[in-house]
C-alpha cells in the first residue's frame, strides 16, 4: 500500500513541475540514444568477429628492400600461388617456404614478422580497444552523475 501512495505522490509532483520532468526525459533519451549509437558502431567496427571463416588461417605477407629504404611492399599473387601450391599446411608450416623462395630470388630479402590476420586486426585495433574501454567507464560514471543529480533535482 505504501508503494503505491509512493507512485501517486511522485506523479503529483512531476505534475506541478513539466517542464522539469520534460527536461530530464529528453536528457535521459538523448544519453540513452546517443549510447546506443556508440556502442552499435563500436561493436561492428571493432568487436564483431572478421566475415571470414578460419580467420586464423588468413595471413598477409609482405616484401622488404632495406638497400631500397623500402619497408614494405606487397608480394606479388605469383609468388603466393607458387609458394601455396608446395604446402597444405598451416602458417607456421609455410614461413620456411616462403623463406626459401624469397631468398632464391634475392638472398638479400629479410622476411620477419609473419602473423595471422587475427594478430594484424588485433595489435591494429589493441590502442583503440583501449581508448573505448575508457570511454566508456567515462560514460559510465557520466550516466551515473546524471541520474545523481536528476534524483537531487526532483528529490
Amino acid at each position: 500500500m505504501a508503494f503505491l501512495r509512493d507512485i501517486r505522490h511522485a506523479f503529483r509532483t512531476l505534475r506541478r513541475t513539466p517542464g522539469l520532468v520534460c527536461i530530464a526525459v529528453l536528457t535521459l533519451a538523448l544519453g540513452i540514444g546517443a549510447n546506443t549509437a556508440i556502442f552499435s558502431v563500436i561493436y561492428s567496427v571493432l568487436l564483431k568477429p572478421l566475415a571470414f571463416p578460419d580467420t586464423d588461417r588468413i595471413v598477409q605477407i609482405w616484401m622488404a628492400f632495406p638497400e631500397r629504404s623500402i619497408d614494405r611492399t606487397s608480394w606479388s599473387h605469383a609468388n603466393f600461388w607458387d609458394t601455396r601450391s608446395m604446402t597444405t599446411a598451416s602458417l607456421g608450416a609455410l614461413v620456411p617456404l616462403v623463406r626459401t623462395a624469397l631468398s632464391s630470388i634475392d638472398p638479400a630479402l629479410p622476411l620477419s614478422n609473419v602473423q595471422t590476420m587475427e594478430e594484424v586486426v588485433s595489435a591494429s585495433t589493441s590502442s583503440a580497444r583501449f581508448t573505448v574501454a575508457l570511454l566508456t567507464a567515462f560514460a559510465g560514471l557520466a550516466m551515473i552523475l546524471a541520474l545523481v543529480g536528476i534524483f537531487g533535482v526532483t528529490a
